[in-house]
């Protein structure tokens, strides 16, 4: 999948409210974006909330959710998938992620 249809895949799923499953840092992870622009070092980013799949510290549940700031080209295969689109009040993350934001849920 071409960084081009990666990006825009994630931009249709923010518009959607739309889960997306994908690898992401050699983890399997279930996650609800938020936000997608550019980040604080100029490349394209994605804020997201994850709910399902792994990351470094084990499994993450939607109980137990994390945001993610994650650079869109590291995202490998994301596609949408079933589950509700669970996202809490992102605050103080999208500040910290984004300098420029391009799509944002609404």
């Amino acid at each position: 999948m071409s960084f081009q249809t990666s990006y825009s895949t994630l931009q249709d799923a923010i518009r959607k409210k739309n889960r997306i499953e994908a690898y992401y840092k050699n983890y399997f992870r279930v996650f609800c974006p938020y936000a997608i622009g550019i980040g604080k070092d100029g490349v394209p980013v994605v804020l997201a909330f994850q709910v399902g799949g792994g990351d470094k510290s084990g499994v993450i549940s939607q109980s137990r959710g994390i945001w993610l700031c994650m650079e869109v080209a590291d995202i490998i295969g994301p596609m949408p998938c079933k589950g509700e689109w669970i996202v809490p009040e992102p605050g103080k993350p999208v500040e910290t992620c984004l300098d420029v934001v391009e799509e944002v849920a609404g």
